[in-house]
Parts: C-alpha cells; sequence; structure tokens
C-alpha cells in the first residue's frame, strides 16, 4: 500500500467495536497482503484482535468481509469479523496468531508424527466442508466473488508462468508469450478443465494461508474464495512447494479427503494430476514475478522445488509432452537460482 495509516486511525477504528488499553500500541505485522496491512493491538482485557486496511481498488479486498462472514456461518474454521467497515477500507478481525502450518511442521510433513498429520487432515476437512457444502449455501445467499475458474483464467496462469518463471526468470524460452506448440498443449489443458463441473473453492490453499493456534487450524486469505475444481485446492496444499511431502504421504492425505477416488487408475487421478500441473505453474511464475518485479527474492528458493514438483506430475499424467521436453533444460536450476541470489 502506498499510504500507511497512524497508530492513532488503528486505534480510533477498533475503539467503535472495543475497549482498547490504555497504552496500546498497535503492533504493525509481517507479512503483508496483496494491498492488505496488519496490526496486532491489546485490548483492555489483555487479549489481542487484529486490525486490517485494504486498498478498496483491489476488488478482491472488499469481498474479505463478505467471504468471511460466509465462511463463519458454513463453520469453516477462519477468522471471525468483528468490525466491518469496508467501505471505508477496514476490518477487524479475530487474532488466529502468526504460526502458520509450514512453520507448525518447519517445511516437512512427517505422517508418522500424529500432531503434523492431524493439522493436514483437519485442513482437508475444512477445504472439503467448503467445496462440498458452500456451493449450495452460496445458491442460496448469492454475493460477489472473483472470476471463477475457465478457460481464460486456466490460460491467463499458463500465460504468467511462462512469462514471469521460463522467460523473465530463467530466460530459456525467448518470446514473452507461449508459442507453439506449447499454446496449444495449455489451450488443451484449459479446454478440458473447463469443462468439468465447479465448486467453490479456496484458490490459494497452501501451507502458509493455514494457520495454527493452540493446536487449531484457520484458513486466511480466503478473498480469492471463487468457483473451480476442488482438485485444484488439494493440489494446491499437497504439491504445496513449500513443504516437502512424501508420495505415499500424498497419496495418504488424498485418500482421507476422498477414499481411492485419486489413487492411481482412480476415477479423478488424471483431473488431480492436471490441477497439480496448472498449479504448480502458476506458483512458479508468482515466484518469478515477485522476485523480478516486487524485489522479494526470497521466492527464488521454491522455484526449484516447484519445477520438480512440476517434472514428476507431468511425468505421469503424460500430457503436454512438448513442456516436458522444454523443462529438462531447467536440470541445474538449483545452481542457477544460486548464482542470481549472490
Amino acid at each position: 500500500m502506498e499510504y500507511t495509516p497512524s497508530s492513532a486511525e488503528v486505534l480510533g477504528i477498533l475503539s467503535r467495536t472495543h475497549k482498547v488499553s490504555a497504552n496500546a500500541a498497535p503492533e504493525r505485522l509481517t507479512p503483508e497482503g496483496s494491498g492488505r496491512l496488519y496490526w496486532r493491538v491489546r485490548l483492555e482485557d489483555d487479549s489481542t484482535i487484529i486490525v486490517m486496511c485494504f486498498e478498496k481498488d483491489r476488488p478482491e479486498n472488499s469481498y474479505f468481509a463478505h467471504i468471511g462472514l460466509f465462511l463463519n456461518e458454513l463453520q469453516v474454521p477462519t477468522p471471525r469479523i468483528w468490525g466491518d467497515y469496508t467501505e471505508e477500507g477496514w476490518l477487524v478481525l479475530e487474532d488466529v496468531g502468526d504460526v502458520s502450518l509450514r512453520d507448525t511442521i518447519a517445511g516437512r510433513l512427517d505422517a508418522n508424527h500424529p500432531p503434523s498429520l492431524k493439522l493436514y487432515q483437519d485442513s482437508l476437512r475444512a477445504g472439503k466442508l467448503l467445496h462440498e457444502k458452500g456451493t449450495p449455501l452460496f445458491h442460496l445467499k448469492p454475493f460477489t466473488l472473483m472470476h471463477g475458474f475457465d478457460q481464460s483464467l486456466y490460460l491467463w496462469e499458463t500465460n504468467y508462468f511462462w512469462k514471469n518463471c521460463l522467460h523473465d526468470q530463467l530466460g530459456i524460452v525467448d518470446s514473452a508469450q507461449p508459442v507453439a506448440p506449447y499454446a496449444e498443449e495449455f489451450q488443451q489443458l484449459a479446454d478440458e478443465l473447463s469443462k468439468l463441473e465447479r465448486v467453490l473453492i479456496h484458490r490459494d490453499f497452501q501451507s502458509h494461508n493455514v494457520q495454527v493456534k493452540q493446536g487449531q487450524i484457520h484458513l486466511i486469505d480466503f478473498q480469492g474464495m471463487r468457483f473451480g475444481l476442488p482438485e485444484y485446492d488439494l493440489a494446491s496444499l499437497l504439491y504445496d512447494p513449500y513443504v516437502s511431502i512424501l508420495e505415499n504421504d500424498r497419496q495418504t492425505l488424498l485418500d482421507y479427503y476422498s477414499l481411492n477416488t485419486f489413487r492411481p487408475g482412480g476415477p479423478r487421478r488424471k483431473i488431480f494430476l492436471q490441477c497439480a500441473a496448472q498449479r504448480l505453474m502458476q506458483a512458479c511464475g508468482a515466484y518469478g514475478f515477485l522476485s523480478l518485479q516486487k524485489g522479494k527474492t526470497q521466492y527464488l528458493d521454491y522455484i526449484p522445488p516447484g519445477m520438480h514438483r512440476l517434472k514428476m506430475v507431468l511425468e505421469e499424467l503424460d500430457e503436454l509432452k512438448n513442456l516436458q521436453q522444454l523443462l529438462k533444460k531447467t536440470s541445474d536450476l538449483t545452481q542457477k537460482i544460486r548464482a542470481q541470489q549472490s
């Protein structure tokens, strides 16, 4: 955000709904969201609460409160909305802590550690509740969401990957836009996925967007909720470049979500892999964009694992074969990334 509110403004918003401690000093939190700033404030009863200020010209930010209240009603674990001042660009939220799912498991899922496994199971259960119960509730009480997944959005994601990762960051393609035969492969993938029935999905269902407080999970950054495929959310969490998950453990979690559905040869295995390829391309595109355009070079660390998982997925999927061949040029990717960081 270009404008940073003062502490007095933060406390002024909060005082509309809560009694603030006499010596309260808003604590600025990081990382910041896209066009969003957060503060933690101590209340008179010594509990804490979050105040969020957001840019109103970003549509998804203006949807945050309505989606949050919808998810609260659905009983998906998310921060409760205590004060809604969307028209002014402010919200007051429940404090669900600073520790993400990724932080809790230190970047590696140990399925033999019951507390870690339970956090993933709880996250999948929350996702499934949204996928299965959210759509009928939404149709009873419709409201504005971000544009759902269709051909145009799938192609936007693959173009984003091509430009920001393959062209701008890695320099392994000459054109900033996909060319034949890769463009045709992306089009076919978009065509196939866009024909499938859509439900409500989180859209960015990864380990940094699951907060853990006192052993309970809370989904955050849900302002991008839209209609799409549940497999996209599953792939976002289970092929998350931020976390290392063994293939056997990934399959165990898929079975927890829906027994046998996503096993090799299962009825929706291909769809899951297609969504995994789609999501991993989007993620690697985002890492390239954030590092080059926003100066957040820490995201470079996640391009190698993201690309490695993309290669694994494409190998099993046995589609996008031209892209598979192109990605062989990234075999020394980790060394290249480290050279860029030095």
